[in-house]
């Protein structure tokens, strides 16, 4: 769209152009336990959905409208959710992640497929 870096410093010059909002989605290599995800100007009300490996829902959490330049971090529950593979952000206005807490599911099983690691690389 209107996403310009003219001075070439890897920074949008103008980051609030895409004020209409949109959907970004995390994919994990590995089952993940998601923890928590921080967000900035957050202007509209949105979703945080975490997947499984089978695109099943684990569980939905809601995005609180804020202010410009608010910073809101809504936790996944005491102990997060384990075997996230997928996190879907949808918000319905301008907005950044500043920061996604997780870290792999302890004895999660590897999809089929084989995507993960290697166990005899350890």
């Amino acid at each position: 769209d209107n996403d310009v870096d003219m001075d070439f410093d890897l920074l949008l010059d103008d980051p609030g152009v895409e004020d209409r909002g949109g959907v970004l989605q995390l994919d994990y290599h590995v089952c993940q336990t998601a923890m928590s995800i921080t967000l900035l100007d957050v202007t509209e009300p949105g979703t945080v959905e975490l997947f499984d490996i089978d695109e099943e829902l684990l569980a939905t959490f809601l995005v609180r409208a804020g202010k410009e330049n608010g910073v809101q971090t809504i936790p996944f529950g005491p102990d997060g959710v384990p075997l996230t593979r997928h996190i879907k952000l949808s918000l319905n206005s301008e907005g950044a992640i500043l920061e996604v807490q997780a870290c792999p599911t302890p004895g999660a099983d590897l999809d089929p497929g084989g995507v993960g690691p290697n166990p005899t690389d350890a």
